[in-house]
């Protein structure tokens, strides 16, 4: 494990969706992790033991839409994990047909090694379900409160996100809630992308339409953020993937704030402190890599999901890679527009290098 920074808790994490509370460890937005000694025998009141072919066992986590349980198969025995629509019979038409939409989506993919599988969707009385993989491990949001992740790890694990997030584009589904309390990381190691509520398939947007900003500030692309039409675009998870790939290098997200709207503004703006400010360590290719796949102009980031796979597994082979480093004059520009907690001494530093260089420059100039 590398550093001891522990992310905060702030409203830079907090959805812009309401979820109940929970008391759990499971409750960390994770829909199929399984966490030892943090589930209860006890199922809500307004949820059955009985769902279906299913016997629900214990609650598992929450997420913005659903509760999620540990289920048995009744007939075949098998363990699942089985998803509940929270509002039930309160339930929207809209949102009945997003959790509906989310199963159908994920259902069309088939089995991918680093994406959950649906097995079934269904309906008993007002409740809406579906019945998924049930996954061993923990989510990256969990892995993270223990520190950042070595670089090596970091860069494997975002590369085979990436080229499952492309199979899933290639088959018309865009997740657009990329972030690490939706990767899970198995006991293996091997990361699966789970939770897409609010994937969008090309059908209907006005289920996640801008006036309800569904989702978590900074990890929202801005266009998101912004609501514009390209917003289902699948740059939006390049993005998203660029945000993870961030705060694996660097323990924090790249947008902080005091409240979600402050943190929107900042995704906005577009201004991202280097990782390097933050993590010296982190290779100075790799650092080009995570801002280009944060651009806030979709265009000037990497066009697909495979696109920033490619470059991540080019720079682990130690080939060159297309993108750009970031230079110097620009670093500190980016510094100044948006003050962190630097001493003081770092930013003088960095005033004499430039004048230093400034003078050497003016110098040779001359001769």
């Amino acid at each position: 494990m590398e550093g001891n920074h522990k992310p905060r808790k702030d409203p830079a994490r907090s959805r812009l969706e309401w979820a109940p509370p929970s008391k759990s460890r499971a409750d960390v937005g994770g829909t199929t992790v399984v966490l030892p000694d943090a589930a209860s025998s006890r199922l809500p009141s307004n949820v059955p033991r009985y769902l279906g072919a299913y016997e629900l066992l214990e609650e598992l986590g929450r997420g913005g839409m659903g509760i999620v349980f540990r289920a048995r198969h009744l007939r075949l025995g098998t363990r699942v994990a089985v998803k509940v629509m929270i509002a039930g019979e309160h339930a929207s038409p809209d949102a009945i047909r997003r959790f509906q939409r989310e199963a159908s989506a994920v259902a069309r993919l088939g089995k991918h090694p680093h994406i959950i599988t649906v097995h079934h969707l269904g309906q008993e009385g007002s409740l809406a379900y579906y019945a998924m993989d049930l996954v061993e491990g923990e989510p990256l949001s969990m892995r993270l409160q223990r520190g950042r992740v070595p670089v090596d790890q970091a860069t494997v694990l975002v590369e085979k996100v990436a080229r499952a997030l492309h199979f899933a584009h290639q088959h018309g589904v865009v997740h657009r809630d990329v972030k690490p309390d939706n990767i899970l990381v198995r006991e293996d190691g091997e990361p699966q992308i789970t939770d897409f509520g609010l994937v969008y398939t090309g059908g209907d947007t006005r289920l996640t339409s801008a006036r309800t900003l569904i989702g978590t500030p900074c990890y929202m692309a801005p266009e998101r953020a912004r609501g514009d039409a390209e917003a289902g675009d699948r740059r939006v998870d390049v993005y998203g993937l660029g945000v993870v790939l961030y705060e694996m290098l660097t323990g924090a997200p790249p947008h902080d704030g005091a409240s979600p709207q402050e943190v929107l503004d900042l995704v906005q703006r577009g201004e991202i402190v280097p990782p390097r400010v933050l993590n010296p360590s982190v290779p100075v290719p790799l650092e080009a890599i995570v801002l280009k796949a944060l651009a806030s102009d979709p265009a000037r980031r990497y066009a697909t999901a495979q696109a920033l796979a490619n470059e991540l597994a080019r720079w682990r082979r130690g080939e060159p890679v297309i993108a750009r480093p970031v230079g110097r004059l620009a670093r500190w520009l980016r510094r100044w527009r948006r003050p962190v907690r630097l001493s003081a001494w770092v930013v003088l530093l960095e005033l004499g290098t430039l004048f230093l260089s400034a003078a050497l420059l003016w110098g040779h100039v001359r001769m």
